[in-house]
């Protein structure tokens, strides 16, 4: 079986700055009836207690402890063992657990007896293997996994001063490496090129590929890419009920909203909520793409005047999806983050409950809020003030709405906030006391 593997150098980097990856250098893959696989869940093997490896031009074995990716002229490499704390080595080997969770992969601190494994050396600093460059860890890139489940790979604990986070991050994308994953752009994914301290996981989104190295040209969903290598956790695979969600704010179809919107969201799941996206006006030249992967999923969005479609995705760990779509118009007019209320006059709408007093139908063409009047005039420019339902009250409306006959009946005053039918004119400093209380008792507030 002919091919070419390819092997990722520098790979998690510490925070003191960023430093410049190495270029990836092509390797034969070794023949099809050589390549041995778990039968089982896949294994994924911490030696914390160090390892002499050798150096060979086509090698990267657990089993034989040699890598292609050592640099010794010696021929061989001594890491040190961890030289952290017993609990610092447990928060480690717990980490890396949940990282992989997901997926038929067992996360192990002993070596196996018998049968193929991956090994991550943890320990030591990149000069124990003659690496030049300040990294926190180097792995094989094995694209779609092609050299089966004995890789070889190092996490420098001591460039990442034994940090039980930083180092589980390390290994969980070393070890990613040698199924095939390269890094990414996003700096919640666990392949994100450089140690940064937020909490990462392997993210069910499309992202893009930093600095491909031949694996995929420019984007990866690091979640789906191990999925398909490892296949699903049992627990994972039993569960085949979607997660719920909804949106808490914005209000479908609601209008008056400032540029700054909060997007507030209650998502559920029996087994836990793992990641919600938000996808606003996909389709356009102006999508946006949003990613929480941990509760409260709120978001703050800034969005142009307008009209504006806002969907929302949960997944749970199964990779099942839950979905919830709303859409809002943007004037500018709200308070920063919230509505300003009922919608304005003049507004759209499809139904009274979004108007300050009613939708006006208007058959063939947009519905609209309409808003009383005294008589005296509107103050919506080319609006004028009408006794629209022959009963007295006046309501200000745009000259398209005129001709058309209502069908509706007068209105119900909302909250106790609408003028009543068949009232008499009303002075303007009451009509403005009754808005303000209205934009006021309207307000949504977050618990």
């Amino acid at each position: 079986m002919g091919g070419m593997r390819r092997v990722l150098l520098a790979l998690a980097l510490v925070p003191l700055g960023k430093v410049a990856l190495a270029l990836p250098i092509p390797f034969p893959v070794p023949p099809a009836e050589s390549i041995l696989r778990a039968t089982g869940p896949h294994r994924l093997y911490l030696n914390f207690d160090g390892a002499t490896v050798k150096r060979g031009p086509a090698c990267s074995s657990s089993a034989e402890l040699c890598s292609y990716v050592v640099k010794c002229e010696s021929g061989t490499a001594t890491v040190p063992p961890f030289s952290g704390t017993a609990a610092e080595r447990a928060g480690i080997l717990a980490l890396v657990r949940q990282y992989y969770a997901p997926f038929a992969i067992d996360i192990l601190d002993q070596k196996p007896a018998q049968g193929p494994y991956t090994m991550c050396v943890v320990g030591g600093q990149p000069a124990d293997i003659c690496f030049q460059g300040r990294v926190a860890g180097v792995a094989p890139l094995d694209c779609d996994d092609l050299n089966g489940d004995v890789d070889l790979v190092f996490a420098f604990s001591t460039a990442s001063h034994n940090d039980p986070h930083l180092t589980a991050v390390a290994i969980a994308q070393e070890s990613a490496h040698s199924y095939g994953l390269e890094h990414t752009t996003l700096i919640t994914d666990i392949m994100y090129p450089y140690l940064s301290g937020v909490e990462q996981g392997f993210v069910d989104s499309t992202m893009g590929v930093e600095r491909s190295a031949g694996c995929r040209s420019d984007v990866q969903n690091s979640f789906q890419v191990l999925d398909q290598v490892l296949g699903p956790s049992l627990t994972r695979a039993a569960d085949v009920a979607p997660p719920t969600i909804r949106f808490l704010t914005p209000e479908e179809g609601r209008f008056g909203y400032a540029q700054l919107v909060a997007v507030r969201l209650d998502a559920n799941d029996d087994r836990g909520v793992r990641t919600v996206d938000l996808l606003i006006d996909d389709g356009t030249a102006d999508v946006q793409h949003l990613h929480s992967d941990r509760p409260p999923f709120d978001f703050d969005v800034m969005f142009n005047l307008g009209t504006h479609r806002i969907q929302a995705i949960a997944a749970d760990a199964a990779g099942n999806l839950g979905t919830a779509e709303v859409s809002i118009g943007v004037d500018g007019t709200g308070l920063a983050g919230n509505a300003v209320g009922p919608n304005p006059a003049g507004a759209p709408c499809k139904s009274d409950a979004q108007c300050v007093l009613s939708c006006i139908r208007s058959g063939t063409a947009q519905d609209h809020c309409a808003s009383p009047c005294d008589g005296g005039g509107c103050t919506i420019a080319g609006h004028v003030c009408v006794d629209y339902y022959g009963n007295g009250t006046k309501l200000c409306l745009p000259p398209a709405l005129l001709s058309f006959h209502p069908t509706t009946p007068t209105p119900t005053p909302k909250q106790g906030c609408a003028v009543g039918a068949g009232a008499a004119a009303t002075p303007a400093w009451v009509l403005a006391a009754w808005v303000l209380a209205c934009r006021h008792r309207s307000r949504r507030r977050r618990s």
